[in-house]
């Protein structure tokens, strides 16, 4: 049997749904499995390394969808006996497809977990089926499976007749890319941006060479690879000279031209288990690779405030093995990255002076970064709670709890008042607000996306309140409040609106399940009864929701901490 690990994290998604997006087929497919977890938390499993999910030559017809972690597949080769790994499935694959595609039969590939932890949505084929009944766009992934089906097995028959071999290997992958550097084209002529290129890219090849990396020019950036003996080290080391190659660069070139001021360079290093696959007698040294991470450096090396910064970001992995003390690693940030669609938690490389790895950041100063309290100032928080009879049970008693406990043992516990309302109306709110005149307003419920926050009727059962009603009601309240949390499902469409109008809004891109809402909660406000800023606050939020991964719980979607300032 399976090790089940039951989580809540799509507990608050208002009756179980998630907004469908248009998408491939197959894409459709995996919204709807994730529609499925959200209704049914049991089926969501966390395993833990070298768990055999499936086993060749068994029967079975469970379908499973990725939503962290690796696995590997293996094959039995006839000749020898012998296991083979062909494949490495990642985040958002389907794996035991073809249980979809026939009535009853054996497996023909055995599935491993490879990853640390992998946390899996299992569905029946019944369970799928009755997904793609009634819905046509959905009902064409059949076809799509069947031919990513037949790809898949043409490919394990390639690594078992020894014309390809594939192995799994732990890497750094490192990605630059020069930012606005089509524009400088236009600014300069042709020969001066590409002589910049020419001298940039050959600086670039040595320094990856000199840290025994593989580097792979890509027009106006490239991609280099580290592995072995201490691989994560030598990437960041390389990705440390590369900032330092750029900058003087980009100053002896700006003697000819002031055009090259405004552009920038953007690095992103990633560390991940990656599939090299290798063909018999292939011109290409060391096989290809095959890896998400890949497109993830790539994503965050195009992260830009501006054109011409030049950052180094590291994903979570390479900041958490970085073993050095040559480098000071920044607190962790919270980058959408629009080219992969995902949220991704990364490290600032400080290459600068050191600065506190609590310094407020997300372009928030100081000067306006709410904390009064090491003033001598009160602060007023209201706990808002909403848990409507008709929607999944949520524990808000046990958030508020966790609360009021940490702020009672804080240092500036006398200067802080912790007011709370439970089974709230939408009646209730202005009153509420009146009566305690908050400084941080924290609603803890379900969320419904576009549709609003629920909250009670008299009958207990939900009644929504709109983006646009609770944003008319902060603007009513703005001069009070500072900061508002909505600790809840898909919240992060209301605080994209309510900013207009209060300094800080926190809101969940995703579903977000009670663990992770406690967890948030309970550094937010430690750390606010420290007297750390609003900025400093979220930052130790979310290392709590970091540190439920080092328990084995399943990947939560991320706080976004949004700023006043950001918005005008």
């Amino acid at each position: 049997m399976l090790a089940r690990v039951v989580t809540s994290m799509t507990a608050r998604v208002l009756g179980g749904s998630v907004m469908m997006t248009t998408g491939s087929p197959i894409d459709l497919l995996k919204q709807a499995i994730a529609e499925f977890a959200a209704r049914n938390p049991n089926s969501v499993h966390v395993l833990r390394k070298g768990h055999r999910l499936i086993t060749e030559g068994e029967e079975g017809s469970d379908v499973f969808l990725i939503q962290y972690g690796y696995l590997a597949i293996f094959v039995n080769n006839p000749e020898d006996g012998k296991q083979r790994e062909v494949a490495l499935r990642y985040d958002g694959d389907l794996v035991g497809e073809t249980a979809i595609l026939q009535r009853r039969g054996r497996r023909n590939a055995s599935v491993e977990v490879v990853s640390n932890t992998a946390s899996l949505v299992t569905l029946s084929r019944q369970d799928i089926l009755r997904l793609i009944r009634g819905n046509q766009a959905v009902a064409e992934a059949i076809i799509a499976l069947w031919e990513l089906a037949a790809a898949r097995r043409s490919e394990t028959l390639q690594v078992l007749g020894g014309d390809v071999t594939v192995e799994t290997k732990v890497m750094s992958v490192l990605l630059g890319d020069i930012h606005n550097f089509s524009l400088l084209g236009e600014e300069v002529p042709d020969e001066l941006s590409e002589a910049f290129l020419y001298e940039f890219i050959e600086e670039s090849e040595v320094i990856v060479g000199d840290g025994d990396g593989t580097f792979e020019d890509q027009g106006d950036g490239f991609k280099a690879v580290f592995e072995g003996r201490n691989h994560v080290g030598r990437a960041v080391t390389c990705a440390a000279s590369l900032h330092k190659s750029f900058c003087d660069l980009r100053a002896k070139w700006s003697k000819h031209n002031d055009a090259f001021h405004n552009i920038g360079l953007g690095i992103g290093v990633c560390t991940d288990c990656m599939s090299v696959r290798s063909k018999a007698g292939s011109a290409r040294p060391g096989g290809r690779i095959a890896s998400h991470a890949i497109s993830v450096a790539a994503a965050i090396a195009k992260h830009k405030v501006k054109p011409s910064d030049v950052e180094v970001y590291l994903d979570e992995n390479t900041g958490s093995m970085l073993t050095s003390n040559e480098f000071s690693v920044g607190s962790t940030e919270q980058m959408w990255l629009e080219r992969i669609g995902r949220h991704q938690t990364v490290h600032k490389l400080t290459l600068e002076e050191p600065t506190s790895r609590l310094a407020p950041d997300n372009g928030i100063e100081n000067d306006d970064n709410y904390n009064d309290i090491k003033e001598g100032a009160p602060i007023s928080i209201l706990f808002l709670a909403a848990n409507p009879s008709d929607e999944a049970r949520i524990r808000v008693d046990r958030e508020v709890r966790e609360i009021e406990q940490r702020l009672r043992l804080s240092r500036y516990r006398d200067r802080i008042a912790l007011h709370q309302r439970h089974a709230v109306r939408r009646s209730d709110l202005s009153q509420a607000l009146l009566e305690t005149e908050p400084q941080i307003v924290h609603f803890s419920g379900h969320g419904a996306g576009a549709e609003g926050l629920c909250f009670e009727g008299e009958d207990g059962e939900t009644r929504m309140v709109s983006t646009a009603a609770l944003t008319a009601l902060f603007k009513e309240f703005a001069a009070a409040i500072k900061c508002v949390i909505l600790n809840t499902c898909y919240s992060d469409i209301q605080a994209s609106a309510i900013i207009a109008h209060v300094s800080y809004v926190i809101g969940m891109r995703g579903p977000v399940g009670d663990t992770a809402a406690i967890a948030f909660g309970k550094g937010f406000y430690q750390a606010i009864g420290a007297g750390k800023r609003i900025a400093d606050a979220y930052r130790l939020g979310c290392v709590e929701l970091y540190l439920l991964d080092n328990e084995g719980q399943p990947r939560v979607p991320t706080p976004i901490l949004r700023s006043k300032k950001q918005s005008l």
